[in-house]
């Protein structure tokens, strides 16, 4: 069963994103975007199903797949660029390195430059 959409509109300030995702264990560390996306690891993404999202420690690298859709409304509710962003926080004291993948509708399936099929990255976090 697949994690529930995030839909942002003009009412949403605060939300936690436990119910909202699925994970992937990596245990070998060894798997990449291109890996994880693929239709050949759709099932191994496992539903989380409480509000804060608490993996102990470990050495494996764990991926988070969520579905955000804002609102067209809150698009032109608020005119204001930095209004318009929101804020992932982990708040995780044990998180060492995050890499946050982003695609819009508009990029699935395309491929930018060095193949990584419209993907976004922003990256956070130690070496």
């Amino acid at each position: 069963m697949a994690a529930d959409v995030i839909n942002l509109d003009e009412k949403v300030q605060d939300l936690h994103l436990g119910s909202h995702v699925e994970i992937l264990e990596d245990k070998t560390g060894k798997l990449n975007i291109d890996n994880v996306s693929s239709s050949d690891f759709e099932k191994q993404f496992i539903k989380h199903n409480k509000d804060t999202i608490n993996l102990g420690i470990s050495n494996s690298v764990f991926w988070l797949r969520f579905t955000v859709l804002q609102n067209e409304k809150r698009s032109k509710v608020v005119e204001n660029a930095d209004q318009n962003r929101f804020l992932l926080d982990l708040d995780a004291q044990f998180v060492y390195y995050a890499d946050l993948y982003t695609q819009s509708v508009e990029q699935i399936g395309s491929s930018d430059v060095g193949g990584n099929k419209g993907w976004k990255v922003q990256s956070g976090g130690g070496n």
